[in-house]
């Protein structure tokens, strides 16, 4: 195996040009920034929602599980 093969296939890497590299890292910003933003609003919604309710009701199932659920999300490290 040369110096120049790939690990695990042994054959020789491919090599891409750097117009579609770029072009598919722009794309990819684009695509997936919309549908982000609109699942960040649905978070925000969320929040806003559910808040006031689970303060002033705190054994409200409901309005706890929703928190919850978007806090897991704001947490993880998806939303970055």
């Amino acid at each position: 195996m040369s110096s120049t093969s790939c690990f695990l296939s042994g054959t020789k890497p491919s090599i891409t040009p750097p117009a579609p590299q770029a072009f598919s890292a722009m794309a990819s910003k684009w695509v997936w920034s919309m549908p982000m933003a609109e699942f960040m609003e649905v978070l925000f919604k969320t929040v806003i929602k559910y808040a006031p309710i689970a303060i002033v009701k705190p054994d409200d199932y409901e309005a706890r599980a929703n928190l919850m659920w978007a806090s897991s999300w704001a947490i993880n490290g998806f939303l970055d």
